[in-house]
């Protein structure tokens, strides 16, 4: 964590730079007019990073973890991108729970999720939407990874290709 001032040529004034890095988290910076500004967001970014890693024991159960992610990930994008990430998520969350309310974030493996895609495959879904689908759960499984929920990302398969 830190903070720095720097000289913008366009504005012709100083802000202050603060840059948030944790091991096995992603880098976040952001620009400010005031250092207290500044020292504010730090201090944000490292409850969010504490609530985070304050995860020990890895027994968080699927729904729980997801509502973390929602509640800590960024928010950057249009609202709709954001809906169909949840509609996306929320199907494999349907899927996963279906049988085992209980399921740890931890259990969820490849064989789930190759599961969940050829149900996408079944309802008659296109491949372009059956791949935007992965690519949503590539992210929110990253996410996992990063804070600690997962050892490895389960979502490691390939895109379907139009034969």
């Amino acid at each position: 964590m830190s903070i720095y001032k720097v000289f913008a040529k366009r504005r012709q004034k100083w802000n202050y730079v603060a840059e948030f890095k944790r091991k096995g988290a992603k880098r976040h910076r952001k620009t400010f007019q005031l250092k207290s500004t500044a020292e504010e967001w730090l201090l944000e970014q490292n409850r969010n990073y504490e609530q985070v890693v304050s995860i020990e024991n890895n027994d968080y159960k699927v729904i729980d973890a997801y509502e973390l992610y929602l509640s800590n990930a960024d928010k950057k994008g249009k609202k709709s991108n954001q809906y169909h990430e949840t509609t996306r998520m929320r199907f494999l969350l349907d899927y996963l729970l279906h049988s085992n309310t209980d399921l740890k974030v931890r259990d969820v493996n490849r064989l789930h999720l190759l599961q969940a895609r050829e149900m996408l495959v079944k309802h008659g879904k296109a491949i372009a939407t059956i791949n935007r689908y992965i690519s949503t759960w590539k992210k929110v499984f990253k996410w996992f990874t990063i804070n600690g929920f997962i050892t490895r990302n389960p979502v490691d398969f390939k895109d379907l290709k139009d034969e």
